[in-house]
């Protein structure tokens, strides 16, 4: 049996530590080694699932939107109407002065202008005819008085009922016949 030497266990350790290790970190090799199969795992995952997955367009007023499967014939036109241009689709309020073909409506709740302009180009269309937007009643609110404050109840007003309110939109995705030149 050999007898066990400290320093020279010790020097066979530093010697195999610096042959293995360039930066002079313990186990160095295994670190990098373990660090870069993870690396080309994930790296891989992402390249697989990016490639397999195209991106498809959606319409962000899906819920809300309805074909038209009415006549297209003697549809109503406002000699007098504003326009506006929002995300390069023309808003109208109300009937546009031209001809046009209607695609579909989008009716609802707390819905944006910009809403209605990705919905119309995600259809096909290139103006958008507001039809309605006003406020509708959708319920009711009672403050029976009370509120708390400082750790205890405390009386502050009569009883009160507020109306709650919330705008209502609808409007046509159509396809003008002409073109408009006054903007």
């Amino acid at each position: 049996m050999k007898n066990f030497n400290r320093q020279d266990a010790k020097a066979r350790r530093k010697s195999s530590y610096f042959q293995s290790c360039i930066c002079g970190k313990f186990h160095c090799k295994s670190f990098i080694m373990k660090s870069s199969f993870w690396l080309l795992i994930g790296i891989s995952i992402l390249i697989c699932g990016c490639s397999s997955t195209p991106h498809t367009p959606r319409d962000p007023a899906a819920k809300f939107y309805q074909n038209y499967a009415g006549t297209q014939n003697n549809l109503p036109t406002s000699q007098f109407v504003f326009s506006r241009q929002v995300e390069g689709v023309t808003f109208y309020n109300g009937f546009p002065p031209y001809p046009y073909t209607i695609i579909g409506s989008i009716s609802g709740q707390k819905l944006r202008d910009a809403i209605f302009a990705r919905s119309a180009k995600f259809h096909g269309a290139d103006a958008v005819a507001m039809v309605t937007d006003k406020q509708i009643v959708v319920g009711e609110h009672t403050d029976n008085g009370m509120m708390f404050f400082g750790g205890k109840w405390i009386y502050t007003t009569p009883s009160t009922t507020k109306t709650i309110f919330a705008n209502y939109r609808e409007a046509l995705l159509i396809k003008t016949n002409s073109i408009s030149t006054t903007h």
